[in-house]
């Protein structure tokens, strides 16, 4: 999928700060482009790139051996993850507490559930 490591580990990190941005202000834009931004959530946990087989720490290589400097890119990526999905659960359980919820933060709610 991609040509090395270091540009997995960067999509990593672009899209948690997507994703982060997204959930800091899905709440805030103006109301027509709110479905959109909870679109985006949903579809950012659904990529790959952020499974948890792709964030391992493990190499299923022969020798078993990361690059010291992957390893530590990795660890950071996963340790940012862990937060992005916090921050995802809490925002989830808070709209799950209003009695009437509009029908695209439904599937947003849905999909981190899944």
């Amino acid at each position: 999928m991609y040509a090395s490591q270091d540009q997995q580990i960067d999509m990593q990190i672009k899209l948690i700060a997507l994703g982060n941005h997204c959930l800091e202000f899905a709440d805030w834009v103006h109301p027509p482009l709110r479905p959109k931004y909870f679109d985006m959530l949903s579809l950012i946990l659904q990529r790959g790139e952020l499974s948890l087989r792709s964030l391992q720490l493990i190499e299923e290589s022969k020798n078993n051996v990361i690059p010291p400097k992957i390893f530590k890119r990795k660890v950071d990526v996963a340790a940012d993850y862990e937060l992005f999905i916090y921050q995802v659960l809490r925002k989830c359980i808070k709209m799950l507490n209003i009695k009437h919820t509009d029908s695209y933060k439904q599937k947003f709610i849905q999909s981190a559930f899944a």
